[in-house]
């Protein structure tokens, strides 16, 4: 629960879901799963400098599954402190227009883990593994950088 931040009365909630890596140059800062394709990974680099995304990808581990299915080839950079917004391609989610965003096919649910590798090596994830049946339905997790 620690690191965590609730964000709205909508469904946002508290859970022990972002915890492990916060130490990584780039992390999941926040987990958006919402009705239909309303879907979204926030990325943070938390670096003092601009890192290449060649070599990093989403996963997910689909309702419970140990196994973990490509979701997301990551490309471009993040620059330093800064984040980069992956949406699902048909979205109804509105980010600034400042925001660096990438529209793609992210394509989890509330039963599905997520996680960030970078060459094949687990650097985040948000979830359990396997997860729990709908532990994350409809809600929103913001990483909470300062814990």
């Amino acid at each position: 629960m620690k690191g965590l931040t609730k964000l709205t009365a909508v469904s946002l909630a508290v859970a022990a879901a972002l915890p492990i890596m916060a130490n990584a140059e780039v992390l999941i800062s926040e987990y958006v799963e919402g009705s239909s394709n309303n879907k979204a990974i926030e990325l943070y680099n938390n670096s003092d400098v601009a890192i290449d995304l060649t070599g990093y990808k989403l996963v997910r581990y689909k309702d419970g599954a140990t196994v973990a299915e490509d979701m997301v080839v990551l490309t471009n950079s993040i620059a330093a402190k800064s984040v980069k917004v992956i949406l699902h391609s048909s979205a109804a989610i509105t980010v600034p227009a400042a925001t660096d965003s990438i529209t793609d096919n992210v394509n989890f649910n509330g039963g599905d883990a997520v996680s960030l590798l970078k060459d094949g090596v687990l650097v985040d994830v948000i979830g359990e593994i396997p997860t729990p049946t709908d532990w994350g339905k409809d809600t929103t997790f913001q990483r909470n950088l300062d814990a």
